[in-house]
C-alpha cells in the first residue's frame, strides 16, 4: 500500500513539473468528509487537465488527518448563459493509520467576476463538487476496527469551497 501512495505521489509531483509556468490554483473547501486546503495546477500536459493536492480533517467518521490527490478534467462543455466550468475527475486519500479511499467527482466552478461581483480580483472562484467513493481498512492494527467506525464500503463526498487563480 506505501508503495502504491509513493507511485501515485511520485507521478503528481512528476506531472506537476510537467506544468511550470502554468497557470494554479489554491482554495478551500468545507463538507462531507471534511475540511480541507488544496493546491493545484492547470493544463498537465493535456489541455484542461489539472491535478490538485489536498491536506485536512476528516470530521465524519472516521475521523483523523486525511492527505489526498485528484486529477480533474475541465470539460469543454457549453453552459450557455451560466458562467460556470465543469470538470469531472477522480482521486485517493488517506487518514493515516485508519483508512486508504479511492474517489470520482464531478463539480462546477464560478468565477466571482462572471457574477458581476467585484472582490477586488478576478481570480477568486466559488466550486461545488461531489460524487461517490469506496473506502477499505487497509492498515494493519487501524485505528478503525470498531463497527461503529466503518472504513470499509460505499461513500459519498460532497464539497463546497473558494478557489484563488494565479499564474506562475
Amino acid at each position: 500500500m506505501r508503495t502504491t501512495l509513493l507511485t501515485v505521489l511520485s507521478a503528481l509531483v512528476l506531472a506537476s513539473g510537467a506544468a511550470f509556468a502554468q497557470s494554479g490554483w489554491v482554495g478551500a473547501s468545507a463538507g462531507a468528509p471534511g475540511a480541507h486546503a488544496h493546491v493545484g495546477i492547470s493544463d498537465i500536459g493535456i489541455d484542461g487537465l489539472g491535478v490538485r493536492a489536498n491536506v485536512g480533517y476528516a470530521y465524519v467518521s472516521p475521523t483523523g488527518f486525511e492527505l489526498g490527490a485528484d486529477l480533474i478534467y475541465a470539460a469543454p462543455v457549453d453552459t450557455g448563459d451560466v458562467p460556470a466550468t465543469l470538470y469531472v475527475g477522480g482521486g485517493a486519500s488517506t487518514i493515516i493509520d485508519t483508512k486508504f479511499e479511492i474517489h470520482g467527482l464531478a463539480g462546477a466552478e464560478i468565477l466571482v467576476q462572471d457574477l458581476g461581483l467585484d472582490l477586488g480580483g478576478n481570480d477568486v472562484g466559488v466550486f461545488f463538487e461531489g460524487g461517490p467513493s469506496y473506502g477499505l481498512e487497509v492498515y494493519e492494527g487501524s485505528t478503525a476496527d470498531d463497527a461503529d467506525d466503518p472504513t470499509t464500503g460505499f461513500g459519498f463526498i460532497g464539497r463546497v469551497g473558494v478557489n484563488y487563480h494565479f499564474d506562475f
